[in-house]
């Protein structure tokens, strides 16, 4: 059988094959390991350049337990005589070419703990009869071109830690009997077409760690269920079709790092508990319907690098209390119904890349604390009621390149430091803005400069 599958996958071309097909006993073959007995056991070919097709005829090594054939170029089907392999614990086929259904067949591998057939061709929908598979702990079928609902027997996998679907061509809806799972630590659904609502047991998943349904056409409320998860550390719903309001519960995620729910169809405030989340890193919920305030409590996270809240319909003024949020690399509140003055508070963010206040309301002066961000590449005010003169303070910020601050009330002069930034993006038209355009602005990039009615300085 050995020979067969040098044979069948082009073995004369692999990286390595040191001793194949040689007189040695096939334990000293590259990638072979056999057992006491003198038995293969283990075959361990993966990123070698096996080409060709995986010949059914490996079934025959009836003591294997580990398959690893990933990261090759291996095309055709998947043999279904491979369910004779009767000790097999692990099969890794990723990366590969293979085309084809997953074999129903599978099912059949009752030792099976592993399994691996993302990043191929495979279509057709997923077998019920991995359902059968009660020893398997991982079951990875992403970036295939699976089709059809996911099998509701899967729920009956109850040693299952991971289960990873995404990037496939999978509808209906999301089974409820997956929160049966009692020890899945990931869930990963997203870039599919499922429909439908989020099942309200997911929130009975107390081990579960990662849960990304996003890129889906989800629909309904965020389960309040989702706030049991404890253990929960990344939680993705970007780009569904979710509606009504937040959950406040969502609050009690202690280990929560990762939220996204923007590009949806929530509505109402954001709630104050989200505040509690001390090891969040990132929240993104921009594009959707939310309205009220900016709780002021978002300035606790300490860990806080990205808050992307633009595209809805806030109002109020800007929190002081962002200007705590020391880690901050990204702050967008663009886009909302804001006034009040910029807070100057936010000259306190040292870490922060980059400012968006866009499309707003806001008004007064451009605070010139804001010429104390040292990082700061890009500042985005924008569409807004701003006044006073631009801070001269701004042309001390070495890392500016984007520097827009049309439509406004703007008026004075332009501040000739400007002119020492490397910039590639600067806006000022309609504001009220007198006097000239500094020479040092000649080599600026950036058409708008025609449109503010000023001559360059002689």
């Amino acid at each position: 059988m050995l020979v067969e599958l040098y044979n069948a996958t082009d073995g004369d071309n692999w990286r390595s094959r040191g001793n194949w097909n040689s007189d040695n006993h096939p334990e000293h073959w590259h990638g072979v390991d056999t057992d006491r007995n003198g038995c293969v056991d283990r075959l361990r070919l993966g990123s070698n350049r096996l080409s060709g097709e995986i010949p059914a005829r490996l079934s025959n090594l009836v003591n294997l337990e580990r398959l690893e054939l990933q990261d090759n170029r291996l095309s055709g089907s998947i043999p279904a005589e491979l369910s004779n392999l009767s000790n097999l614990t692990y099969m890794n086929l990723r990366g590969n070419r293979l085309t084809g259904a997953v074999p129903s067949e599978l099912g059949n591998l009752s030792e099976l703990r592993w399994l691996y057939l993302y990043n191929n061709r495979l279509s057709g929908e997923i077998p019920p009869a991995l359902g059968n598979l009660g020893n398997l702990r991982s079951l990875h079928l992403a970036s295939n071109r699976l089709s059809g609902t996911v099998p509701s027997q899967l729920g009956n996998l109850a040693n299952l830690e991971g289960l990873i679907l995404d990037n496939n061509r999978l509808d209906g809806t999301i089974p409820a009997q997956l929160g049966n799972l009692s020890k899945l630590t990931r869930l990963e659904l997203r870039r599919n077409q499922f429909s439908g609502a989020i099942p309200n047991n997911l929130g009975n998943l107390s081990n579960l760690e990662w849960l990304n349904l996003n890129d889906n056409q989800l629909s309904g409320s965020i389960p309040a269920e989702l706030g049991n998860l404890s253990d929960l550390n990344r939680l993705d719903l970007y780009n569904n079709q979710l509606s009504g309001a937040i959950p406040s519960a969502l609050g009690k995620l202690d280990n929560l790092t990762y939220l996204h729910a923007g590009l949806n169809r929530l509505s109402g405030p954001i709630p104050t508990e989200l505040g509690n989340l001390r090891n969040l890193e990132r929240l993104y919920l921009w594009g959707n319907r939310l309205d009220g305030t900016i709780p002021g409590k978002l300035g606790n996270p300490p860990n806080l690098r990205n808050m992307e809240l633009q595209h809805n319909n806030l109002s109020g003024t800007i929190p002081a209390r962002l200007g705590e949020l020391s880690n901050l690399e990204s702050l967008n509140l663009g886009n909302n119904q804001l006034t009040g003055a910029i807070p100057s508070e936010l000259g306190g963010l040292a870490n922060l890349t980059r400012l968006y206040l866009y499309d707003n309301r806001l008004n007064g002066a451009i605070p010139t604390q804001l010429a104390s961000l040292a990082k700061l590449e890009r500042l985005y005010l924008y569409e807004n009621q701003l006044t006073g003169e631009i801070p001269s303070e701004l042309g001390d910020l070495a890392n500016l390149t984007f520097l827009y601050l049309s439509e406004n009330q703007l008026t004075g002069s332009i501040p000739t430091k400007l002119g020492s930034l490397d910039l590639v993006g600067l806006y000022l038209r309609d504001n009220q803005l007198t006097g000239c355009i500094p020479t040092a602005l000649e080599n600026v990039p950036i058409s708008d400069l025609d449109d503010l009615g000023l001559d360059f300085c002689p």
